[in-house]
């Protein structure tokens, strides 16, 4: 039985090298990106980044008993 990979849902642009003559040029470029993707979109991927870098699952967490403390 093969095991598919999930991965998270992301819009990727085809793939195409661009060139911008200037970092103010690119910064603008990605902040009209953002401000064309939907924002319960961009929170979804925020949070499978989260959850990537803290190497869980949805299921893990749900699984913890909520507790007041914050840990360091």
């Amino acid at each position: 039985m093969k095991k598919k990979l999930k991965e998270p849902e992301v819009a990727y642009e085809p793939r195409k090298i661009r060139v911008f003559h200037s970092f103010e040029e690119q910064e603008e470029y990605e902040i009209s990106l953002l401000h064309k993707q939907n924002p319960l979109d961009r929170i979804k991927e925020t949070v499978e980044l989260i959850l990537r870098v803290y190497n869980t699952s949805r299921e893990e967490l749900s699984k913890k008993k909520s507790t007041n403390r914050i840990k360091f």
